[in-house]
C-alpha cells in the first residue's frame, strides 16, 4: 500500500500532473490498481485528472488554508462547508451531487445526494442493512477531479 496519494487542486494526483505528455501518463497507468481517467489537450498532454476511491489506499488534499485531510474519508458536508468559504463552488449544478470549485481547479463527485438526516428517514430505516451501508458511503466522495482554474 502506498502512504497517501496528493491531491493538488490545479496541479497534480500522485503522480499525475496536469500537461504530463500521453505517453508518460499512460507508463504510469500500467503500475497502479487506482482508476484515473485522463482527458487530453490537442498537444496530447493531460488537461484534466481524475481518480476514484479506491479503500486500500490513502489520499490527502492540499489546499492553502484548510488542513490535510483525506477527502474521501471526510464527509462531504465537512469539507464543502470548508472550501465554500476559500473558494465558492459552481452553483449551476447545486443538486448534491457534483461540486465544482471552478477558481481552484477541483471537482467532487458522488453518485447521490445521501445526506445524514436521511438516515432518519422511514425508507432508509426500511432497507435491509447491507443496502443502508451502501448509502452511506454516499455520505463521502467517490471521484476528484483536477483541472486547470478558471480565471473568472
Amino acid at each position: 500500500m502506498i502512504d497517501k496519494i496528493v491531491i493538488e487542486p490545479g496541479k497534480s494526483i500522485g503522480d499525475f500532473y496536469l500537461g504530463m505528455d500521453k505517453v508518460e501518463a499512460e507508463r504510469i497507468i500500467r503500475t497502479t490498481p487506482l482508476f484515473f481517467k485522463i482527458e487530453w489537450d490537442m498537444n496530447e498532454c493531460a488537461s484534466f485528472i481524475e481518480v476514484a476511491r479506491h479503500p486500500d489506499f490513502n489520499f490527502e488534499l492540499l489546499i492553502n488554508g484548510f488542513d490535510r485531510i483525506d477527502p474521501f474519508k471526510t464527509k462531504v458536508k465537512e469539507i464543502i462547508n470548508n472550501l465554500d468559504v476559500i473558494s465558492p463552488y459552481d452553483r449551476g449544478d447545486d443538486l448534491g451531487f457534483t461540486y465544482s470549485f471552478l477558481q481552484m481547479g477541483i471537482t467532487f463527485w458522488r453518485p447521490s445526494n445521501f445526506k445524514e438526516e436521511d438516515m432518519n428517514e422511514a425508507w432508509f430505516k426500511e432497507m435491509p442493512l447491507e443496502n443502508q451501508k451502501e448509502e452511506l458511503k454516499q455520505l463521502y466522495f467517490e471521484s476528484i477531479s483536477v483541472y486547470k482554474p478558471s480565471q473568472q
